[in-house]
């Protein structure tokens, strides 16, 4: 018999120094699943999204109360259609921005990104499958990050093994992982994709694999590897982005023992990793 993964979330609220109210919940449907993320919601309860495995694998959100009751719930997928979520994130007007994997197992091998906008009801509002589809003669791909600019665009990282020009403009390899970054308008509308490899003008140089993103005002940054998981081959860099996805600036060196971003309440990055963080200025 499969074990059932448990979906636990124990949640602490303090009232003051000297007291805490704690309450723990199990989720355990007749499915297995697992949690990934949480956030909590302008009515004091929660949304959680995770995976829920229905043949494939797909993404589960649970809205609670602020005792962690459930509400209600919403899966996005079915049995043969797989909307593997990597990340999640709030948006300004209460709703939710999701990223991740879209395959149709009845057109296998399929693999494509996907970026999907839900109120905060959970009702889907809007969907894009971006890329270069599988059904189209695309390599694999999927969407693993996601954060939203000031001016309210969207931006997604991800992984593709072709290499993206710019929107239209796909060249197919097929074989390596390299990191992507794509931006959309706040309606779901493909602005621009870019292979990171092309901006650091390498085409068939390395393969540029991200550890994390950061936004800050209109600018991204990004952290990533040449190599990820071959060191001493690997070279970590610090890519700066405008909100045109042009560059910035590039720090490349003494910077292997980072591996995540932070942003700062006044508007500053933070660095970490090994026994380390730095905070520096968007300059």
């Amino acid at each position: 018999m499969r074990a059932i993964v448990k979906l636990i979330f124990t949640l602490l609220i303090s009232f003051n120094c000297h007291a805490q109210y704690t309450f723990e919940k199990i989720y355990t449907p007749s499915l297995n699943q697992y949690g990934r993320q949480i956030f909590q919601t302008s009515d004091n309860g929660f949304i959680l999204q995770g995976t829920i495995e229905q043949g494939s694998k797909n993404c589960y959100i649970i809205k609670t109360n602020e005792y962690g009751d459930t509400l209600w719930t919403r899966t996005y997928g079915t049995d043969s259609i797989q909307f593997f979520a990597y990340d999640m994130t709030s948006t300004p007007d209460g709703g939710y921005l999701i990223c991740g994997d879209y395959q149709n197992y009845l057109t296998f091998p399929s693999m494509d990104s996907y970026v999907q906008k839900i109120d905060s009801m959970g009702n889907q509002v809007w969907f894009s499958l971006f890329g270069w589809p599988t059904s189209q003669n695309g390599n694999k791909d999927y969407a693993e990050l996601v954060k939203t600019l000031d001016d309210g665009s969207i931006i997604i990282e991800g992984t593709t093994r072709d290499y993206y020009v710019d929107t239209g403009n796909y060249i197919s390899v097929g074989l390596g992982w390299r990191s992507y970054v794509a931006k959309f308008d706040a309606s779901g509308n493909l602005n621009m994709i870019r292979t990171v490899s092309i901006v650091l003008d390498t085409l068939w140089g390395l393969d540029y694999q991200a550890s994390d993103i950061e936004t800050i005002g209109n600018k991204l940054f990004w952290l990533g590897s040449t190599n990820p998981g071959f060191p001493p081959s690997a070279s970590t860099t610090l890519i700066a982005f405008d909100s045109n996805l042009d560059t910035l600036f590039t720090i490349t060196g003494s910077l292997n023992d980072y591996y995540g971003l932070s942003r700062s309440g006044d508007e500053h990055l933070f660095l970490f990793g090994q026994g380390i963080i730095t905070k520096m200025d968007t300059a």
